[in-house]
């Protein structure tokens, strides 16, 4: 058997993660700082995008797929947009490093408050995910979307939250670190790549699910061009696949290119700092 189009976007993100995910590894390794997270994040992105590819080329190819193949694929598409909100909220914690924001509770709760509904949106997907390649029957169906549902929605709130921090750091743009500043220039970039693939991933919990392996098609409703099974190829590539590579090339790009360990080198010089402080460039350990 061939591959359909959805088969040849899975080609594509094979080979666009490959490259991506070594320029995280990368990053990671690069001697430097403690604060890896955001790169572990993209490249945990890179090899679920990888893995999840390979298994939906081996399904449109197999003459008798698994259902472990159809709900292993599903699940790990839900599961991307998890390490990319992830990868987010690391960099903003970098963001304001060394600032008098990084100590407040607003930072340190607030973040610990949305990485956890982060996970908990991330385990309801996946739990949703397994179950409906379990359905039996559109009761089953219908329990799992809501475990989605619910999962998806908790997504929407976490990245509504992380943009009205993005907001409130820009307000407070005086107190952070030159470089830092660019480096919120560039999350700033790609939030609306990011909004974009939340959104696919809320519509398309919106649109209605039928029984796998079922002869009778899904009922149809004002979503069903999002649906990541049946939906609009077209769509999905535009606002699920290309949004998300976007956004992954814009933090690797960052990563590349900002010389953050020169926030330490010329000391805290800038508004809202005291430029007589030498910083223990050792003991903070910048990103790069």
């Amino acid at each position: 058997m061939g591959l359909d189009t959805r088969g040849d976007i899975s080609v594509v993100e094979l080979v666009v993660y490959i490259p991506l995910g070594l320029v995280a590894a990368y990053l990671i390794i690069r001697p430097g700082s403690l604060r890896k997270t955001g790169w572990f994040y993209l490249m945990l992105l890179s090899i679920v995008r990888i893995v999840g590819s390979i298994l939906h080329i081996v399904t449109e190819t197999s003459a008798n797929p698994s259902v472990g193949l159809f709900i292993a694929t599903a699940v790990l598409e839900s599961a991307g947009l998890s390490p990319l909100m992830l990868s987010t909220l690391s960099f903003l914690g970098i963001v304001v490093q060394e600032s008098p924001m990084e100590k407040t509770a607003l930072v340190n709760y607030g973040f610990i408050g949305l990485h956890l509904t982060n996970m908990v949106a991330l385990g309801l997907a996946t739990l949703g995910g397994i179950k409906l390649g379990n359905a039996q029957n559109q009761d089953d169906v219908n329990s799992a979307n809501t475990f989605k549902r619910i999962g998806v929605i908790l997504f929407l709130v976490v990245f509504v939250l992380i943009a009205l921090v993005h907001v409130y750091f820009w307000t407070q743009k005086s107190k952070i670190m030159k470089y830092r500043r660019m480096l919120l220039a560039g999350i700033s970039c790609a939030l609306p790549f990011l909004l974009t693939r939340v959104l696919y991933t809320v519509f398309s919990a919106a649109s209605p699910t039928g029984i796998p392996g079922s002869a009778t098609p899904p009922p149809t409703n004002a979503f069903s061009q999002f649906n990541y099974t049946t939906g609009s190829w077209a769509i999905y590539f535009v606002m699920s696949v290309l949004t998300e590579i976007v956004v992954v090339c814009i933090y690797l790009f960052c990563g590349m290119k900002l010389p953050l360990s020169q926030d330490y080198a010329i000391g805290k010089n800038i508004s809202g700092f005291d430029s007589d402080v030498e910083l223990n460039k050792d003991a903070h350990q910048p990103l790069m």
